[in-house]
């Protein structure tokens, strides 16, 4: 009796995956669209435009594949972000037990812009709120009412300074590129070709490795440098605090290693260093890069850094 009640249950189960799949399937994508959107920006406050086809897999887990997703903000023209597609597959047992554990997040020719004119304002800046509020109503219309929902569902962390928690099983990032121009201190930087791997990546402040290589270039080489990096990261992002240990930073004939502490990520940023190189300019790359250590007087392994 009980096997077949188990049984029972199993093909019940199973028959719950197909419809729901097929009813996944054959809902309104335009309104998939929307709910997506709306979800993102009411969490954000960025706006994501998803203007390809969404794609929905069960099997092996649960997929969603985005194509031709755009990130803006309100508050500035230039586009922030952008990619051919967006690959993510969900642990349905965490999300139905309210945890996002995502087994893997992928993309590929992702390009990011991060741009500062010349009174240190950031494309990234979000408007303030009653600004976001207006721009709402005229530039996302369609999500509107989707945003009332989510707004609801979101009061009580509003109140809050705490961020939702997410997991990635595997974050992997193929051939993206980033452009840097900030127009206050005359510099432009650029990094192509950036391949990141990592896995069980969080923000709970549980360790994490992460691997990247890239190109970068900036306004005063002639041609890029490529870079390798590679860190034992925990990160606490609701405590404002970031560590870097065991990290191998390679520009041949370059090698640094040693760690990096960066604290109080919402107010005054800082970084505290313990690097070893071998025979190379550490403060030359440095300046290169766009840091400056605050004592040069210091010993590498206790000099402060700061974004100059």
């Amino acid at each position: 009796m009980i096997k077949t009640l188990s049984k029972l249950l199993l093909g019940l189960v199973l028959l719950f995956i197909v419809a729901g799949g097929i009813l996944l399937l054959s809902v309104n994508k335009e309104r998939n669209k929307a709910a997506i959107q709306a979800a993102f920006h009411s969490a954000t406050g960025y706006e994501l435009l998803v203007a390809g086809d969404i794609n929905i897999t069960l099997f092996p887990s649960l997929g969603l594949a985005l194509n031709d997703v755009r990130l803006k903000n309100a508050a500035s023209p230039l586009e922030l972000a952008s990619t051919s597609a967006v690959h993510l597959q969900v642990n349905l047992r965490k999300l139905i037990a309210g945890e996002i554990l995502i087994h893997e997040l992928s993309t590929n020719d992702f390009h990011l812009n991060y741009f500062i004119d010349n009174e240190g304002k950031s494309n990234w800046d979000l408007p303030s709120t009653e600004s976001q509020q207006s721009s709402n109503e005229d530039t996302v219309p369609a999500i509107a009412a989707q945003n009332n929902q989510f707004d609801s569902n979101n009061a009580n962390s509003a109140d809050s300074d705490a961020i939702v928690s997410v997991s990635f099983e595997r974050l992997q990032i193929e051939n993206a590129s980033i452009d840097i121009k900030d127009l206050s201190q005359g510099s432009r930087y650029s990094v192509n070709n950036l391949d990141l791997v990592s896995n069980n990546t969080n923000i709970d402040g549980r360790p994490f490795n992460i691997n990247v290589t890239f190109n970068f270039l900036n306004n005063g080489m002639t041609k890029p440098m490529t870079m390798g990096f590679n860190s034992d990261v925990v990160a606490d992002i609701n405590a404002g605090s970031v560590d870097l240990s065991n990290i191998n930073f390679n520009l041949t004939p370059m090698l640094l290693q040693g760690s990096l502490n960066i604290r109080d990520l919402n107010g005054n940023l800082n970084y505290q260093a313990s690097l070893a190189s071998n025979d190379f300019d550490v403060f030359g790359l440095m300046q290169t890069l766009g840091l400056k250590a605050v004592d040069q007087n210091q010993d590498i392994s206790r000099s402060l850094l700061a974004v100059s």
